[in-house]
């Protein structure tokens, strides 16, 4: 579902206008043909085409222009919604409408057991994540692996999410590590264990 949505706050001495923008198709770190391009597409996210990224930006100047608030933030992205990343935060209940979920949730922190039926191990959601077989990536880095920055973050988003837990990204954000060891750092955080912060 497309989505180009709004919202108008606050008062400044100029005119601020914010555009979140999902990622774009034809260029940059998403276009047609990368890890980064196929990564959004799985999670629903289609990046835009630049004639339409465009027609967002114009309209977003055209809504700010008439606004009488000084500070304007747009969203501009083409999301399924309940394919996302995003689909359990309850704003969406604004734009789309639920569907009753078919998977497990994620496990509370604390409450993690590698043999609950629906929750993989850590080595078996490193093995789905990257779609190699564990064997075959825990000798390897996350830079042998091929994955940049942004698809780092994505993948501790994605392990936040589906096992509930609060990771730092300076946990994962080391590229040289191997898989194997960074199993090993992100054990406490999956059992309860792990520091919070950011």
């Amino acid at each position: 579902m497309a989505a180009f949505s709004g919202s108008r706050s606050g008062d400044s001495p100029c005119p601020i206008i914010t555009i979140n923008w999902g990622p774009w198709g034809e260029a940059g770190m998403a276009k047609v043909g990368t890890k980064a391009y196929e990564q959004a597409v799985r999670e629903g996210d289609t990046p835009l085409k630049t004639q339409t990224a465009l027609r967002c930006l114009a309209a977003s100047l055209r809504s700010a222009a008439t606004s009488q608030q000084a500070a304007c933030q747009f969203c501009a992205c083409d999301v399924e919604w309940q394919q996302s990343q995003w689909k359990d935060l309850p704003i969406l209940d604004l734009v789309t409408e639920r569907q009753a979920p078919s998977l497990p949730g994620p496990a509370p922190a604390g409450e993690f057991n590698k043999s609950a039926p629906g929750i993989p191990s850590l080595e078996e959601f490193m093995a789905n994540y990257t779609s190699q077989a564990w064997t075959r990536i825990k000798g390897k880095s996350l830079m042998k692996l091929g994955l940049d920055s942004l698809e780092i973050v994505q993948f501790r988003n994605q392990f936040n999410k589906h096992f509930g837990a609060n990771v730092p990204l300076r946990v994962v954000a080391e590229p040289s590590q191997k898989i194997g060891d960074l199993v090993l750092a992100l054990e406490p955080f999956v059992k309860g264990t792990g520091l919070a912060g950011g």
